[in-house]
């Protein structure tokens, strides 16, 4: 799950692929990229992404372990809904 989130969180060339991408994220979680990404915090490539990992692993360590199942099911299409729904 953890890698699935992270490569979520990468870089894209479009912004529309980026939101697309990110609409499995918590609106928070999506604020808080794009304060990575803004250049207020000019944050060189490694610093960025040890945020990044470090947004990731805060968001699933904040998760209850219902939340983890689902939402984990959803990702490895064992469950039917979209990993988009609300579950938080």
């Amino acid at each position: 799950m953890f890698k699935i989130y992270l490569s979520t969180t990468e870089l894209h060339e479009d912004d529309d692929d980026r939101r697309n991408a990110w609409d499995v994220l918590p609106e928070d979680m999506q604020r808080q990229l794009d304060i990575l990404r803004s250049d207020e915090l000019a944050l060189d490539e490694a610093e960025e992404r040890t945020e990044r990992v470090r947004l990731v692993a805060d968001l699933i360590a904040s998760m209850t372990e219902k939340q983890l199942l689902v939402t984990h099911r959803r990702l490895m299409g064992y469950e039917s809904g979209s990993v988009a729904d609300l579950i938080y």
